[in-house]
């Protein structure tokens, strides 16, 4: 409740700005910057493969490898849910992502969109995955962030003007 009534000034200034702007911001958002966008089967498959590289390889082996024990521990934890908030965290992971799903039919969806609810889904995992699991998980998820980590570095750290020689031009 804090949340909300701390976040309704905002959106109230929002909608007034819109008001008084011609609705601007909604018209350019919603229909101006989509007319041309088209039924895909790629979007959608491109969405799955950006959901699964944010999940990390390493949740999505666990979450296949033992989909009938993570399906019982889903349940168990959901019967917890009174207790340990993991209603919420469920709510806030899924209900994005199956809206951005949606959305993925016809419009691109980048990393970017979901990336910020995916706390959310590092919360559930202490539900559903065994203690072992967990500690391969974070040790994975360490390394992979490791080498990300380590190929931004190396990008950053080559000089600028070696780009000067090469054919890719800004647009």
């Amino acid at each position: 409740m804090i949340l909300f009534a701390s976040a309704a000034p905002f959106v109230l200034l929002n909608v007034y700005w819109n008001y008084t702007h011609c609705w601007a911001n909604i018209m350019f958002n919603v229909f101006n910057r989509n007319k041309k966008e088209e039924f895909s089967v790629a979007k959608v498959i491109l969405y799955l493969a950006c959901q699964a590289y944010l999940l990390t390889p390493a949740v999505v082996y666990y979450a296949v490898k033992d989909l009938k024990v993570l399906k019982e521990r889903f349940i168990e934890a959901k019967a917890r849910l009174n207790d340990t908030g993991f209603a919420l965290f469920a709510f806030v992971f899924c209900v994005p992502l199956i809206l951005f799903a949606l959305l993925s039919v016809k419009k691109v969806v980048g990393l970017h969109w979901a990336l910020s609810f995916y706390p959310f889904m590092y919360l559930l995992a202490f539900f559903v995955f065994s203690e072992e699991q967990l500690v391969k998980i974070i040790k994975f998820t360490a390394f992979f962030t490791g080498i990300h980590l380590f190929v931004i570095g190396a990008v950053l750290s080559v000089p600028v003007n070696i780009s000067n020689h090469t054919k890719i031009t800004a647009r």
